[in-house]
């Protein structure tokens, strides 16, 4: 009887240790929405989350995204410019297979924000353009989508 016991109460005790480990765990990996919402007063949240919105779905070439097209410049000619070309008319490097947009066009510039936004991130594998998710960050994907919207012929 007295192992029974021993066994019940090391079982107990495992389990409530399990237990209080996942829940601070899923206390720590929470994040606290409450900080943010009271470090923005909600009509400047409501504002911004407006105009956000706006700007990721909007085609208006004058909306860039929250980007920054100076910087958008520097990367664009860093990364994009091998095969866009320097003013992204798709004259760049010549690949084998590749099918290079012209950034200027006036089906590109139409586009919006958001679909113009993913295929810099995600790229276009079927026309051998490469993911940049694991090179840009957020900001600097915004930051050459901004200098995009500035090459409309």
């Amino acid at each position: 009887m007295a192992v029974s016991k021993n066994v019940s109460t090391t079982m107990l005790r495992r389990v409530s240790s399990i237990s209080w480990t996942v829940f601070i765990l899923a206390i720590l990996a929470t994040p606290n929405v409450l900080d943010a919402a009271e470090a923005t007063p909600a009509r400047q949240q409501e504002k911004s989350s407006t105009e956000n919105a706006r700007n990721q779905i909007s085609s208006d070439p004058n909306v860039t995204a929250g980007g920054e097209a100076r910087a958008g410049k520097e990367l664009f000619g860093k990364h994009c410019a091998t095969c866009h070309g320097p003013r992204g008319k798709g004259d760049g490097l010549k690949i084998v297979g590749a099918e290079v947009a012209d950034l200027t066009s006036a089906a590109t510039q139409r586009k919006l924000n958001l679909d113009l936004l993913k295929t810099i991130h995600e790229g276009r594998p079927e026309k051998v353009m490469p993911a940049w998710k694991w090179r840009l960050s957020e900001q600097q994907t915004k930051d050459v989508l901004a200098y995009v919207r500035t090459l409309r012929k």
